[in-house]
């Protein structure tokens, strides 16, 4: 009996210290890339035939666009896609390198609000079955 108890014991004390280093890991990557949206300031863009192109795609909202003597207005003489793609107006803007201040969401964010909700729940899971092994595993130990 003695025995199974300590078998029990090693295998509860290696499961709490499994789920407490994946939960680091978890936690960084549901922040980072799941739930919440990048900001990208001052990106160099270069203009050619009045579009550009930015690094990300599933651009949400250009703040800023410009140089360091004109300022577009977005929406009037700049426009932006969700693809990335960036047009300007041929009169009010000549081809060449410029910078954008803009925000995307990375290839792993959660579109439906209901599953965001439920993805940030999970580090909150995790810690109660942490909290609840290490329980198990004092009592045990009694």
């Amino acid at each position: 009996m003695k025995n199974k108890r300590g078998q029990m014991l090693i295998g509860l004390f290696l499961a709490v210290l499994i789920a407490v280093i994946l939960f680091g890991v978890i936690v960084g990557f549901l922040n980072d890339n799941s739930i919440s949206q990048n900001v990208v300031t001052a990106e160099d863009i270069t203009i050619a035939s009045s579009t550009g192109d930015t690094a990300n795609s599933r651009v949400q909202d250009v703040s800023w666009f410009g140089n360091t003597t004109n300022q577009g207005t977005i929406g009037a003489d700049v426009n932006f896609t969700t693809a990335g793609i960036i047009t300007v107006d041929p009169d009010l803007w000549s081809d060449q390198d410029y910078q954008i201040n803009y925000s995307y969401l990375p290839s792993s964010y959660v579109s439906n609000s209901n599953a965001r909700t439920i993805v940030s729940l999970i580090p909150l899971i995790l810690a109660t079955v942490i909290i609840a092994a290490l329980g198990v595993f004092t009592i045990m130990r009694n």
